[in-house]
């Protein structure tokens, strides 16, 4: 008779760890939570933490899932609102607020409302008793917006104005209107926005006049900061981080401007992140660059990172930023590292996992518009709604 090989035996700790390593994986983590009992609550802990909704019905689903879970929703600490491809209305998913499902989350931290990209990006308008409700139940410390367009600076101001504990805001392919209307009314009001990360140069300026007695950690790209901003009213800033398509002499002629206007002896970490190191020249006639000085007056040290480079070239690519900054060598204020995977400045990203997927064993499920469902435009969640069953 065959007898099973033999499986060693994983402490629950240890397992636990490796879960933890698997936190954006949610096929793996839905393996393990269908390993043993053990290993199930803390993969669901994992695979909870972050909801993805693309559609209205992955937002009843979802409310009901947590409405008659209870015990779930103190997982939750991320919602997602994100129009799958191909959805029509993609106003009723970005500019709605899922009041009903924020009750029951109360350890959400993150909220992401993420358009479509395209041709045109979608126009976003929040109505006015949106924001009262933002104010009310959003109580979040990070934002993320993606993918989306603002008729005027005053309206992203609002949004940003609307949470009131706000400390991590994320921008990515953001476009607003009009942004040379008078915004100095909005100057300094966020209270606790402490950390900015944006891929778009246009709204850095605003963003940073709403946080100038709070900011202390600004990632963004340097044609950005190059005669649009001036950092010098920043009084906590600690830290910057400046990529940049362009060559590394070019880079560093335009950087001595925006290093100027930093307050002396309160940076204490600055990065330059080169995003196209692979089309520099290799000529040997590289000579100490004006930069060195303007950073060395800042007694900051500097990491220099060429994305997309082996590491195994590190020692080649050091030499070439020492050859141009080797006071901040000498002074061992200079780093160089080198990444070969893709260049990512917002180290957190979003995980899809929506929670009709959770597990192999749990029904697909859709909701059938209930009577209070029709004419609802607005987006508002309905009061009631009626689940059916999906065959197969």
């Amino acid at each position: 008779m065959s007898t099973l090989p033999y499986l060693p035996y994983i402490p629950l700790e240890v397992a636990e760890n490796i879960i933890d390593q698997l936190g954006e994986d949610v096929r793996s983590l839905r393996s393990c939570a269908l390993t043993c009992r053990g290993w199930n609550r803390h993969a669901r802990y994992h695979l909870v933490a972050s909801i993805l909704v693309q559609s209205r019905e992955d937002l009843y689903s979802i409310y009901d899932y947590f409405a008659s879970k209870p015990r779930m929703t103190s997982f939750v600490r991320s919602l997602s609102m994100s129009p799958g491809p191909g959805d029509k209305k993609t106003g009723c998913l970005l500019e709605v607020l899922p009041v009903d499902l924020l009750k029951l989350l109360p350890n959400l931290r993150r909220y992401c409302i993420v358009g479509v990209y395209g041709r045109t990006l979608y126009r976003i308008a929040f109505h006015d008793t949106t924001f009262i409700r933002i104010k009310t139940y959003l109580h979040v410390e990070e934002l993320h917006l993606q993918a989306l367009r603002f008729r005027t600076g005053a309206e992203l101001a609002r949004v940003l104005i609307a949470l009131p504990r706000l400390r991590r805001l994320h921008c990515r392919g953001l476009i607003a209107d009009n942004l040379t209307a008078d915004t100095s009314r909005f100057r300094d009001k966020c209270n606790m926005l402490s950390e900015v990360t944006s891929h778009t140069d246009d709204i850095v300026n605003l963003i940073i006049q709403m946080s100038l007695s709070t900011l202390r950690i600004l990632r963004c790209n340097l044609k950005a900061l190059t005669g649009r901003v001036d950092l010098s009213e920043l009084k906590h800033l600690h830290s910057v981080d400046i990529t940049t398509y362009d060559l590394i002499d070019h880079s560093f002629d335009q950087m001595i401007s925006v290093i100027a206007t930093v307050p002396s002896k309160k940076l204490r970490s600055l990065t330059i992140s080169f995003l196209n190191a692979r089309t520099w020249p290799t000529s040997s006639e590289y000579v100490r660059h004006p930069l060195d000085d303007a950073i060395l007056a800042l007694d900051t040290s500097v990491v220099v990172s060429m994305a997309q480079q082996k590491p195994n070239r590190r020692a080649f690519w050091s030499k070439i930023v020492q050859r141009y900054l080797p006071r901040l060598h000498e002074a061992k204020l200079l780093q160089v590292q080198c990444s070969s995977g893709a260049y990512n400045m917002c180290t957190s990203s979003l995980k899809a996992s929506a929670l009709t997927s959770l597990f192999h064993r749990i029904p697909r499920w859709r909701v059938a518009p209930g009577p209070r469902d029709q004419g609802d435009s607005h987006g508002r969640l309905p009061g009631r709604s009626i689940l059916c069953h999906r065959s197969g």
